[in-house]
Formats: C-alpha cells, structure tokens, sequence
C-alpha cells in the first residue's frame, strides 16, 4: 500500500494530513481488436473519352466497333442549301411533273425497245457524243484531207465530185519568174542581183529586169546559182533611170529596139543595102536639071545654098 502525503499551505504550514491508498487491482484483459476485411478484386477500366481533340470538336464513332471514337471537326454547313434558297431557283415541283411519265407507268405501257431490263438513263448517255459537238468538233470523213501521201506531194482533184482528191506528185516545169530587193540602177553593163533560188536560168539567157513599165533593163545571163540565187547579168539595153530595190525578174521576150543617133552609125552607106535602095527609089524621082533639090512635103523643092 502507498502512502500519498498532502501537504496544505499557507494555513497549516506546519501541519500535514496522510491518506492511506489501497493497493491497486490486477489489469483488466484487453478487448479484441476487429478483423480487416479481405480487399475486393480490381474492376475492368471503364471506356473513357479519347485523350486529345481540339475546341468545337465532336465525338464520333469511326467504325462499328464499341467504344471506337474519335475528335472530328464539326461538319459545315456552309455548301448546303437553305429552303430559301432551293426555293428562290424554281425548282420542280411535282405538280410540273405532271405531264411527265413515270417509270411505273412506262413499265406497264411500252416494252422497251433495247433494253428489256430497264431504260437508259440521261447519266448513261454521258460518254456518248452529241451531234451539236460532233459537227462542231469535226469534219465529215469524205471532206477530210486524204491519209497518206509522201513529202513534197500536192492534193489534187480527180473529179468534179465534192471532196475528190488524193495526193499526187507534182511535175515541176522550168521556173523563171521571181524577184529581188537588191538595190541597182539602171543602165547597160554587168550587174549583180540577188534573186528566187532552184530556178532554171542558164548562161546566154535573155531576161528581163523590171521596175515598171517605165523603168527596166534587158539583157543576158551571165551566171546563176541555183543554191545561193545570185545572179549576174550583162544588161545590153534599158529603158527609164532611177535607183530601185524592188525588181520583178523573167525570161526576156523580144527585146525592145532601141534609137540610133545618126552619129553612131559605122561603115558606109553603100553596105546598107536597105537603106540604099530606099534612098535611090527617092532621088530617082527628083529633077534631073543638075541643080540641088529637097523633098518638102511630098513635092521637090530647089535647094539654094548662100
């Protein structure tokens, strides 16, 4: 047994009281502490939204599988036609059907005439082309150019029927009419002319080089090359003057006769046997007096000489 002392102040500060404790009981048994229950099996993870997906998506299924979805983009609205709209374009109505027939109808009405399963539909007929196109577009097999033919043939009728033809060779005769831009003038002599190339001029070959028909020269091929086109000339007479660049060249026909000054006459007369005897038929008519006369308009006048 404990003895516990209480010791009282200020009143009794001398004075002290005991108590006598009884000893203390033997400990109770502790009560029993509760059993932890068995933890439960983990459930399936449970089909959550997608991770990902941007503002204004929607979720949408992307097959038939369960929970197989994804973040799409809204659709637009934007290419789609208002009722407004579709009835402001005075669509058909089937009221304006009306005198229309319908396939139902068709089916019980007529057989059809090549297809006894069904009728040829306007989008069917989309490969084919139209004869508005075809006319456009083409040209009739028998007004179309000929097929075949060879290098440097020509198309060549060979009937007064439309479209006759067929390609032929042509046979190429000689050529001489051409022209030249080289700048000459005119007046006898050589001369050097740039003119048409595979022509048929030859040496010794008259020609004519013309202007116009006042300006023009006449003369003889000295040389042409075919290959190249020049040409060179010996010009025996012209008519006209003048510097030119534009000539018209072809075969010379008669070459026109040119004037004489009596000057320029050579020999004697006696060798000038047209001449001559023109002139002795004329002083045979004249007087026969011994003096001098002329012939004056038709009649012999008497020469005086002072």
């Amino acid at each position: 047994m404990a003895n516990i002392e209480l010791i009282l102040t200020p009143a009794s500060p001398t004075g002290s009281i005991v108590f006598n404790l009884g000893t203390p009981g033997p400990q109770g048994i502790p009560g029993l502490q509760g059993i932890q229950g068995i933890p439960g099996q983990t459930g399936a993870t449970g089909q959550g939204v997608p991770v990902g997906g941007t503002t204004s998506q929607v979720l949408a299924k992307i097959n038939g599988t369960d929970f197989n979805t994804q973040w799409v983009n809204q659709p637009s609205l934007a290419g789609y036609a208002t009722e407004a709209w579709v009835t402001s374009q005075s669509y058909i109505t089937i009221a304006a059907l009306t005198p229309y027939l319908t396939s139902a109808l068709a089916s019980s009405t007529y057989y059809p005439l090549t297809n006894p399963t069904g009728f040829i539909t306007i989008s069917a007929l989309t490969p084919y082309l139209t004869s508005a196109l075809a006319a456009t577009t083409y040209a009739p097999i028998a007004s179309a150019v000929p097929v075949g033919g060879s290098t440097g043939q020509v198309l060549t009728k060979t009937s007064g029927t439309n479209y006759a033809a067929n390609w032929q060779t042509p046979v190429v005769g000689d050529r001489y009419l051409t022209t030249s831009v080289t700048s000459n003038t005119i007046g006898n002599g050589n001369k050097t002319f740039t003119i048409g190339t595979g022509l048929s001029y030859t040496p010794t070959q008259n020609l004519t080089i013309s202007y116009n028909a006042a300006n023009h020269m006449h003369g003889e091929v000295l040389t042409y090359n075919s290959g190249t086109g020049v040409l060179t000339v010996d010009i025996k007479n012209h008519t006209g003057s003048g510097t030119y660049t534009a000539w018209v060249v072809n075969v010379g026909g008669v070459t026109p006769a040119t004037s004489v000054a009596w000057g320029a006459i050579t020999g004697t007369l006696s060798t000038q046997t047209d001449l001559q005897t023109a002139l002795d038929a004329k002083i045979s008519d004249a007087p026969s007096d011994g003096t001098p006369y002329v012939r004056l308009d038709g009649a012999w006048e008497q020469l005086i000489i002072t």
